[in-house]
Order: C-alpha cells, then structure tokens, then sequence
C-alpha cells in the first residue's frame, strides 16, 4: 500500500507579532493498492505559540504534513491507513446490495 499526503488548505491569522500564522491545516491521504486507490480527510488545529516560526512564504507542504503526523500521532496515522485499507477492501469485494425481486408466485 502506497500513502500519498496532500495539504489542500492552511487558514492562518494575523497576530501582533506575526501575521499568516497558520492555525488550521486541512489534508488528504491517498491509500493506493494496485489499481484501487481511497482516500481520507481531515483538519488539525494549531494554538499560536511562541517560538519558531516559519513565515507563511517559506512554508512547503513536506514541513506541514510533517505537522499534520506529528498531530495525528501514531495511533492517529494508522487510523487513518486502517480506515482507507477497509475501503479499497470494499471495492476489492463488495458487500452485495439487497435488491427487490418480483415474489416468485402470482
């Protein structure tokens, strides 16, 4: 299985300090296998801190999926894989659907 992060959102503010301080980053995983692919979403929060910071410009999206796993932690990641492996088993087998039949008498 091939996991693929994408951040497809930052919303940011402006402080006193700082301005574009990154407050919420939204993501997407993609769990490939073969030719079934699923993916997940999600958003984590972040307070702003004092400390380091990396001006909105400079950011790349490597440093904020490194965020966005450290939020999640391993308990979180593997959720996540867990939850896009159950759907590409889905498409690999599918539940039957029930379906109406016409009563076999008249």
């Amino acid at each position: 299985m091939i996991y693929k992060y994408k951040i497809t959102r930052l919303d940011v503010v402006n402080t006193t300090n700082v301005n574009n301080y990154v407050v919420m980053a939204y993501y997407q995983i993609e769990g490939t296998d073969g030719t079934y692919t699923a993916a997940i979403q999600g958003a984590c929060t972040y307070k702003v801190t004092e400390g380091d910071f990396i001006p909105f410009e400079e950011l790349t999206e490597d440093q904020v999926i490194g965020w966005i796993k450290t939020s999640l932690g391993e308990s979180g990641v593997e959720s996540n894989q867990n939850y896009i492996i159950k759907e590409i088993e889905e498409q690999k087998n599918p539940t039957p659907v029930p379906h109406k039949e016409p009563l076999p008498w008249s």
